[in-house]
Formats: structure tokens, C-alpha cells, sequence
């Protein structure tokens, strides 16, 4: 069982898929270090996640860093948080 404010760095296998990654953080990891950089990431990864911050491996950063919004996706988005119910008339 977690505690709450337990920060959890994964070493993982270098071969690790971007599915795989994404999974372990939705499971609540705050890092994910390759073995083969341990020796050179793995303390600073550690003092970053207790500051606060997620860290992926840069190869693996574009499959779970969600995009920002469209500029299309925000209209949408604002039109549903004013309550509109169908297109403009």
C-alpha cells in the first residue's frame, strides 16, 4: 500500500515500450530511469521527482506528454463549459 507523498522511480530494462511507460505512470510512478543511464540519471532523477516533477526518458517523451489542445479542440471546449447543447445556430 502507497503512502501518501511516496515518490516511486522505476529502473526499467532499456527495451521498455512507450505503452508499457504509460502504464506505469498511471499507476503512479514518478520516474522512469533506463538502466543502461542509471549511473548517470539515477540520482538526479531522484532529486527531481522530490522537487516535484515527472521524469520519462527523452527517446520516450512524445508517447505520454499529452498534446495541447487545438485551437478547434478549445472552441469545443468552451462552448460545453458555457452549457451550449448542439451547434450554433
Amino acid at each position: 500500500v502507497m503512502h501518501p507523498g511516496t515518490r516511486v522511480v522505476i529502473l526499467s530494462p532499456d527495451d521498455r515500450r512507450s505503452g508499457e511507460l504509460r502504464r506505469l505512470l498511471r499507476a503512479g510512478a514518478d520516474a522512469v530511469v533506463f538502466a543502461a543511464q542509471a549511473d548517470a540519471c539515477l540520482a538526479v532523477t531522484v532529486r527531481a521527482v522530490h522537487a516535484g516533477q515527472i521524469v520519462v526518458p527523452r527517446s520516450l517523451r512524445q508517447h505520454v506528454v499529452r498534446q495541447a489542445l487545438s485551437h478547434r479542440e478549445k472552441q469545443i471546449l468552451r462552448l460545453v463549459v458555457r452549457g451550449t447543447s448542439g451547434p450554433p445556430r
